[in-house]
């Protein structure tokens, strides 16, 4: 006999509680506050405070704010090819004052800088998590 997994609460995992729970988790990030995002979904505060205790719900909201960090990043990824180009613009104009084309030029060399070790950190890091998964 196969038994399932359980979360702390004892309800299997991905059953309906847990569904449930997600979906609170998802309100109270939306809203920010467990007692609006359990008037908003019509569960009873002591429900809400009790989900809010277990494991299920912490995943869920760990998982959300991953979620609006990704959305974030994607966003500023896509305004930094932006403000890359308004640099380099004001680095080119020859009528910009002097400083500000210096700082503008400081600003792209600082941030290339930061990039570039990002992303070693990035290559050595996985590089590590291959190593440690072979056998």
């Amino acid at each position: 006999m196969e038994s399932k997994k359980m979360a702390t609460s004892g309800t299997p995992i991905g059953g309906p509680q847990e569904l449930k729970i997600r979906k609170f988790a998802n309100a109270v990030f939306e809203h920010g506050d467990i007692r609006k995002a359990a008037k908003a979904e019509n569960i009873p505060q002591r429900t809400a405070y009790r989900w809010a205790s277990t494991d299920a719900f912490r995943e869920a909201m760990a998982m959300a704010q991953c979620d609006a960090l990704r959305e974030a990043t994607r966003g500023l990824s896509a305004g930094a090819v932006e403000a890359v180009e308004v640099l380099r613009a004001i680095v080119r104009d020859g009528n910009a004052a002097e400083a500000v084309r210096v700082r503008a030029a400081l600003g792209i060399l600082d941030t290339a800088l930061k990039l570039a070790a990002h992303v070693e950190v990035e290559t050595r890091l996985l590089a590590l998590e291959q190593a440690m998964a072979k056998p």
